[in-house]
């Protein structure tokens, strides 16, 4: 056999193996792109945490804006909804047929959460004993993820209520508390106290309306506390008990929260 016959045969093997590393690829590629739902995140509308033996939780968008209608009625921080909507494109590592397998070794017979979003369902159960990724089981599948929402899911509401102090575009024309009283007359900003000049002022002004909170928390009602009230232009007025001093904590007794700041925003807002 001369060597050019030799040299067709080792081109054929290589042609061959080069197409079985092909083939494997291709499923890899498959597998990396295999994801919980093909659900639009945009397009839900409604949200529902049932939870065992805790209250449920339940979120609508309104005008493209989301809320918390129940246990209470809030604004909804939208990075914690953008990571409960994330499940929708979470990365499904493995799958399982429901009618394959015992769902009670997942514990998805009675799960600890079912999250609804709009008329999808969507069961918690337990993690796997390696690599601690969660049992999701949804449209007669069970699906293996990332562990990343379960233990977001289980925790109070005021977790999920935004943390930003005041409405967006909030256009504030007086700040008032019993030592000082910033006004805005003829676009000029004054204040009761000789020390402040208006660059200072409008300093302080723009720290309230961009504030945003470390974390929210239920009001506690307290007696004789310092009031902060917020004047906008449309005629809201919005108050803020001043709660405690260090760490800043200040209240909004009308909507039965409270908000907890750094050091650093507290020393900048007044």
């Amino acid at each position: 056999m001369n060597q050019r016959i030799w040299i067709n045969i080792l081109l054929f093997f290589v042609v061959i193996l080069l197409s079985i590393v092909a083939i494997f690829d291709n499923e890899n590629i498959n597998e990396e792109l295999s994801f919980l739902s093909t659900i639009d995140p945009n397009k839900i509308s409604k949200i529902e945490i049932e939870r065992k033996n805790l209250e449920s939780l339940s979120f609508s968008k309104k005008n493209g804006k989301w809320e918390i209608n129940f246990p209470v009625k809030l604004q909804a921080n939208p990075k914690r909804i953008k990571s409960i909507l994330n499940l929708l494109t979470a990365k499904s590592y493995k799958k399982l047929k429901l009618n394959e397998v015992d769902i009670a070794q997942f514990d998805l017979r009675s799960p600890k959460i079912i999250l609804k979003l709009d008329q999808n369902n969507f069961l918690f159960g337990t993690t796997h004993p390696i690599d601690q990724k969660r049992y999701v089981l949804f449209n007669k599948t069970i699906h293996l993820i990332d562990d990343y929402l379960f233990h977001q899911l289980m925790v109070n509401v005021y977790f999920f209520a935004d943390v930003k102090l005041l409405p967006k575009n909030l256009d504030i024309i007086s700040i008032v508390s019993e030592k000082n009283k910033l006004q805005k007359n003829n676009n000029k900003w004054t204040s009761s106290l000789k020390n402040y000049n208006e660059e200072e002022i409008i300093a302080i002004v723009s720290k309230w309306k961009n504030a945003i909170a470390l974390s929210v928390e239920e009001y506690k009602e307290r007696a004789n506390l310092e009031t902060v009230s917020i004047q906008a232009l449309s005629g809201e007025k919005i108050d803020f008990t001043i709660i405690k001093t260090e760490p800043l904590i200040l209240g909004r007794e009308d909507l039965g929260i409270q908000y907890v700041l750094s050091n650093d925003d507290a020393m900048q807002m007044f």
